[in-house]
């Protein structure tokens, strides 16, 4: 960020099961020095600790992910947790630009971006600088397809006690949605939609996720890999906190 030549950067450094730094301390630590190499660099430089105890949004894959946030740009998704930190990042930038005198109006300039349609125009504009087809942000069904979408099914009654991101991350690698050598193909199409988030209630046999595959032989291992990240628990936990600290 720095060699491409910012003038303010605005940081997003997640902790919990699916982040590098697991921990808060540690998360908090990381983005104090990443700050402070900003500023010393002469950049204005803030950093958002945010969670990841679960994926942020409902979709893993990679088309997947462009669907939702094009949904979302579009008002046809709702937002949720990938909304409400999205507009938390965007307000800080705004901040930092001076395009906003507080908070408060930072997020109001945000929301009404989205509400608008701006938003969604700055993202087809961006598609199209870097050479993408920029169709996909008024025609979603043009991104690549999987052959087959397999449900999930819950085990047992109660609700989503505990994800383990890192192992969602896993189940899609092995999908094909990610590489373990530089040299593998991606397949854009495959990933996985959480259907179930934290504290949401599931009865058995309704689907916790849909898995998007195109290789059949990859699956069994994909859906292993959910289950033993997904744990059903008797009681619903507490609420997850979407920013744990801003770091400035």
């Amino acid at each position: 960020k720095l060699a491409a030549g910012s003038d303010a950067i605005v940081l997003d450094v997640k902790t919990g099961s699916g982040a590098f730094m697991k921990g808060r301390e540690d998360a908090e630590t990381l983005a104090s020095l990443m700050v402070r190499i900003g500023e010393a660099a002469g950049r204005k430089t803030v950093a958002l600790v945010t969670d990841m105890n679960q994926p942020l949004g409902r979709a893993v894959g990679n088309a997947l992910e462009v669907e939702e946030a094009v949904g979302i740009l579009r008002g046809e998704l709702p937002g949720g947790d990938l909304l409400e930190v999205s507009v938390a990042l965007a307000s800080e930038m705004l901040l930092l630009a001076g395009i906003a005198a507080n908070r408060n109006e930072a997020e109001m300039k945000v929301r009404e971006a989205i509400r608008s349609g701006a938003a969604l125009g700055k993202l087809e504009a961006m598609i199209r600088a870097q050479g993408g087809d920029p169709e996909t942000v008024r025609n979603p069904t043009i991104l690549p397809r999987a052959a087959e979408v397999v449900p999930v099914e819950a085990e047992a009654d109660g609700f989503v006690g505990e994800i383990q991101t890192e192992e969602i991350g896993m189940a899609c690698l092995a999908l094909g949605a990610g590489r373990t050598r530089k040299d593998d193909p991606i397949d854009p199409a495959v990933g996985i939609w959480i259907e179930k988030r934290l504290g949401d209630p599931v009865r058995r046999g309704e689907p916790l996720a849909r898995i998007y595959v195109n290789r059949p032989g990859t699956l069994e291992e994909a859906v292993r890999r959910f289950r033993g990240a997904v744990r059903i628990t008797g009681t619903k936990p507490a609420p997850v906190k979407l920013v744990y600290a801003r770091i400035e």
